[in-house]
């Protein structure tokens, strides 16, 4: 389940190009927004009034981040310094300078507060932010060993870093890379990399993919965390959507790559299992952005399929509770907004997940900031299978509302079936005969032992 409020507008934008990001910040209820590549904005989201900036002469070229571990904000400027400052530091030109041996392309923020922030070179290295404060003299000797020459550059001559995530899984810290290069633009490479806390290793890359799809190529993609393990999650230009669950890809440290196999080995794998299909809600020939929500929702931005405006979807990518649940049933239950006023062919589709809030850049050059609202599928709906025909309607406190009409169905399989005798006072016992499709038989008969609904 999934509720997305109306969008309302946090502030305007300076320049869309160099708009740089939001991210949650030291309070449940304030984002950092990094307005452009000189002015860095604290909002609080409650009331969407300023509570704090900074300014600084020379240029940012990466988002403001706030480090949880060291209760620190931390950003890259020119491609080639880091800087870290407190919440009361007024001048950034006066903070200190911590120069790097080759270009930055960003900060890596974790999914979870577990985990400190990384820097990510545009060479694909990646190093821990205290390793490099606290030892930097030591990785500098690392980093100009001879026969380490080859791990200095992780992508390719012709790749561009396109998209990073960084999380954990079974208490290791991982780094998920997708590069593009001109002569594959629709088939990207994907790089897992594991930060590593030996003294001479920084990292240790453990696998190089590119997915495959029949007749598809990819058009976005994202990271989700479930309890310990991570998920790959994929849009294919036939509006499916995939799962790849990369458990078995990151803790296999014996397959990692040697230096000499970095830039040779090479694996084509499935996307895995779909889970949804999108080819009815968008253009799928434009840009589509893809973000986690949380450990079982996705959220996509993107042109809609009328050409007319955008559309920004939330769907459950299968919980606990829905468990193998067929992913029809679970999109009756996904939200969807349309913005009418976004024109994505004027703008690159970007959208950022911080504070509980979905933020987006409009065409017309604002910030714009919606809440959500993700919860699982009530028992009911597991023991119909499907939610039905759904219609939604705008409150008068901005939520969507989301009104679902249940149908009857007939279970066509004869996998399984389940006879209950139920006691009615008065009428005597009776049975009734279930025909259960194997996949959902364990999940559906404690329910209906529980009771047969009304309905």
């Amino acid at each position: 389940m999934a509720r997305l409020s109306n969008f309302h507008i946090l502030c305007p934008l300076i320049d869309q190009s160099n708009f740089l990001g939001v991210v949650s910040d030291s309070s449940n209820d304030c984002v950092v927004v990094t307005l452009g590549r000189n002015i860095v904005i604290r909002y609080k989201i409650s009331d969407r009034k300023q509570v704090g900036s900074w300014s600084t002469r020379e240029k940012l070229t990466s988002p403001v981040i706030f480090d949880t571990i060291g209760c620190q904000y931390v950003a890259v400027f020119n491609h080639k310094q880091i800087r870290i400052w407190k919440q009361e530091d007024e001048d950034l030109d006066a903070i200190k300078k911590h120069k790097l041996p080759a270009p930055v392309h960003t900060l890596l923020v974790p999914s979870g507060a577990t985990a400190e922030p990384a820097i990510l070179f545009q060479s694909g290295r990646a190093w821990k932010l205290s390793t490099f404060i606290n030892s930097k003299g030591k990785f500098m000797e690392i980093w100009e060993k001879p026969d380490r020459s080859g791990m200095n550059s992780i992508l390719r001559e012709d790749e561009n870093l396109e998209e990073w995530h960084m999380i954990t899984c079974q208490t290791f810290t991982y780094i998920i890379l997708s590069a593009r290069a001109p002569s594959r633009p629709k088939n990207p490479t994907f790089y897992l990399m594991k930060l590593t806390n030996e003294d001479d290793d920084e990292y240790n890359l453990q696998r190089r993919f590119t997915l495959q799809l029949k007749e598809a190529y990819l058009v976005a993609h994202t990271v989700i965390q479930q309890n310990g393990s991570c998920s790959l999650l994929t849009l294919w230009s036939n509006g499916k959507i995939c799962r790849l669950n990369l458990d078995s890809y990151a803790v296999d440290d014996a397959s990692s790559l040697s230096i000499s196999e970095h830039s040779s080995v090479m694996e084509t794998v499935s996307p895995g299992c779909v889970v949804d299909s999108v080819k009815e809600l968008f253009d799928l020939e434009n840009k589509v952005a893809m973000v986690a929500l949380g450990p079982h929702h996705i959220a996509l931005f993107g042109a809609d399929s009328s050409h007319k405006g955008a559309v920004v979807y939330i769907v459950d990518i299968h919980s606990p509770v829905t468990g193998e649940l067929p992913w029809e049933a679970l999109k009756e239950s996904a939200a969807m907004q349309c913005l009418e006023s976004c024109n994505i062919k004027e703008i690159l589709p970007r959208v950022w997940n911080a504070a509980g809030h979905l933020f987006i850049p409009s065409s017309d050059g604002r910030l714009v900031l919606a809440s959500y609202e993700l919860g699982s599928h009530t028992p009911l709906a597991n023991l119909i299978g499907c939610l039905g025909k759904k219609t939604t309607s705008m409150k008068s406190n901005g939520m969507l509302g989301h009104h679902d009409q249940l149908l009857h169905g007939s279970w066509l399989s004869s996998h399984r079936s389940i006879q209950l005798h139920e006691k009615n006072e008065g009428i005597g016992k009776f049975s009734w005969d279930v025909d259960i499709p194997l996949k959902v038989h364990s999940k559906l008969r404690p329910l209906i032992e529980k009771g047969l609904p009304e309905s």
